[in-house]
């Protein structure tokens, strides 16, 4: 798999893409395709803290701007200079919780190990 690829399946990188795009198409009424792109461009926009947008934000709905606002507090990827807590530390974060959950239901004796994207998490990433 090349970097392209990687890139395009990183669990960080759409975390909330697709939901904006969702947001964007049943909103404002945009073709899918748009509403897509217009979620992807906003999307990596809010997580860099970058401040570019091709859409007026003041006429988007206010689940969108909620959205838009959470994205800006949660910052992006862990390797950039993004404001935020990060994705992967709020995706882990999350993952962890729903093992408590998880756990709770099992007898003691089990086994159950954090996964987050398939990958078991090591003890420096918990």
């Amino acid at each position: 798999m090349g970097k392209r690829e990687l890139y395009i399946f990183d669990t960080e990188l759409r975390a909330f893409s697709g939901v904006l795009a969702w947001l964007l198409y049943s909103s404002l009424v945009l073709p899918w395709m748009e509403s897509a792109s217009q979620g992807l461009l906003l999307g990596f926009s809010a997580q860099t803290t970058a401040g570019f947008s091709s859409l007026e934000v003041a006429e988007l709905d206010s689940s969108s701007k909620l959205l838009l606002i959470g994205m800006m507090g949660i910052g992006g990827g862990v390797g950039s200079t993004a404001g935020g807590i990060k994705i992967l530390r709020l995706l882990i974060f999350l993952r962890l919780v729903q093992l408590l959950i998880q756990r709770s239901a099992l007898p003691p004796q089990a086994v159950h190990k954090p996964k987050l994207a398939g990958r078991i998490l090591q003890a420096e990433e918990k």
